[in-house]
């Protein structure tokens, strides 16, 4: 009886290792799982987000299109706002050159001021001054359409405005057609963004970073 009683704690010993055994294996396998999916999860991270000058940057899609996103929040008159900035161009890619730091005075007009010739033929044109309107109203600064060509002042009824006239109330922005695609600070009230060969929005998106990182720096 008693060789029958060891007998059976032996079974059940070794029957408890196997257990113990398997739910060591069903553990370890959760927990390689577990760590797998933390993996996939950096990585994916690292591949759509990326810091430039210290902004963090994530990209997305808007339907078919690739973005560049970036966001800050900020407060005007007591308010607080969100701004999402969204760039078609990898900021890190874009080499436009700018001359002078850019920097804005609420209580002025941004005039953007217009040549129209030569890039009237450029498909991007459209987008590229709308985004700069849009970057400027949404970060609460006040703007109006204006034009660097005194020929375009009848047709289009809007103001003359250019670095060698700028309106006593406002800052100018020129955005025309160049030589060289680049960004210049002329003075202390007026830029100018050249675009060659059609490359007004890379033009425009870059003004509008510089403007993001030189804002950051002042403050």
């Amino acid at each position: 009886m008693l060789n029958m009683a060891q007998k059976g704690k032996a079974a059940k010993r070794r029957e408890e290792k196997k257990q113990n055994r398997q739910m060591y294996w069903i553990l370890g396998i959760m927990a390689s799982v577990i760590v797998l999916l933390i993996l996939i999860s950096w990585m994916a991270d690292r591949n759509t987000k990326f810091t430039y000058q210290g902004l963090t940057f994530t990209k997305e899609r808007y339907g078919d299109i690739p973005v560049f996103h970036y966001y800050y929040n900020f407060e005007y008159l007591g308010q607080k706002y969100k701004y999402n900035l969204y760039l078609r161009e990898d900021p890190r890619k874009n080499s436009v050159p700018v001359s002078g730091e850019i920097g804005y005075d609420r209580n002025l007009i941004n005039f953007i001021s217009v040549n129209a010739t030569g890039l009237d033929k450029c498909n991007d044109s459209s987008m590229a001054i709308y985004s700069l309107d849009k970057f400027l109203l949404d970060n609460q600064f006040q703007i109006k359409s204006a034009t660097p060509d005194y020929r375009e002042i009848n047709r289009t009824k809007v103001p003359f405005a250019s670095c060698d006239s700028i309106p006593p109330e406002g800052q100018v922005i020129v955005i025309q057609e160049g030589n060289e695609t680049k960004i210049e600070k002329i003075n202390d009230k007026c830029y100018v963004i050249s675009s060659a060969n059609c490359e007004i929005l890379k033009a425009v998106e870059k003004f509008e970073v510089q403007s993001v990182l030189d804002a950051k720096e002042r403050a």
